[in-house]
């Protein structure tokens, strides 16, 4: 079975440093040691979720994590301030967006910094949709190949000239191709489904080339 935590390793990349693959929320130097320390500490703070609430002031995110020690799912709900200096982006695309591009719905990634015991929304990632499985098969086409999710269902995904391919996890992940996709290889695949259920492919990320894999990345199916 396809494990959640392969998958969460696989898509690290749509956390926050996604849009044209830079870093996500970059602190402004300070001379201050201290200084310094809070703004690499808030350039690290982030959430992903689904967008439930919005105004032109703030956001609220649904998230959904997992209870350290109960191991349950538990959603909760964080707000975020919007302002004229948020930026927001399409996954995968390096034009600078403006607030109204956000919907209620939206899968989103939020970079944000802590300003008087609110959290400001920096930067704010629109997130494609995803599916995650074991590749079954490749098409004659050079372009296609269909996986199998954690619930068995088969998916079948396609990819263009402009498909992205990721190897790898961690420190092992390095750019692929389509021809280095194997049957058996655990991926992520990040896209929208067409009104004919088949997933079109805007990044796919295998874990292939991870030359140290952990108990998850070898998985049985």
């Amino acid at each position: 079975m396809f494990k959640s935590v392969t998958a969460r390793a696989l898509l690290g990349v749509a956390v926050l440093g996604v849009a044209g693959g830079t870093t996500a929320l970059a602190a402004s130097p300070s001379p201050s040691a201290a200084a310094s320390t809070r703004a690499h500490r808030d350039a690290r703070d982030h959430a992903a979720g689904i967008i439930t609430k919005l105004t032109d002031k703030e956001m609220t995110v649904e998230r959904v994590r997992r209870d350290p020690k109960t191991k349950a799912s538990v959603k909760d709900d964080t707000t975020f301030g919007l302002n004229s200096a948020t930026a927001v982006y399409a996954f995968g695309n390096k034009t600078k967006l403006g607030l109204d591009a956000l919907k209620v719905g939206q899968q989103v990634a939020v970079g944000y910094a802590s300003d008087n015991s609110q959290k400001v929304a920096k930067r704010v990632v629109i997130m494609p949709d995803h599916r995650a499985g074991r590749i079954v098969s490749k098409d004659p086409d050079g372009k296609s190949f269909t996986i199998r999710n954690r619930d068995g269902a088969l998916v079948r995904v396609t990819t263009s000239d402009q498909t992205r391919y990721v190897e790898g996890i961690r420190k092992h992940r390095q750019q692929g191709s389509y021809a280095d996709l194997k049957v058996g290889d655990l991926v992520v695949v990040l896209g929208q489904e067409d009104s004919q259920h088949v997933f079109d492919a805007q990044v796919v990320r295998s874990a292939a080339a991870d030359k140290a894999p952990g108990p998850a990345a070898t998985a049985a199916p």
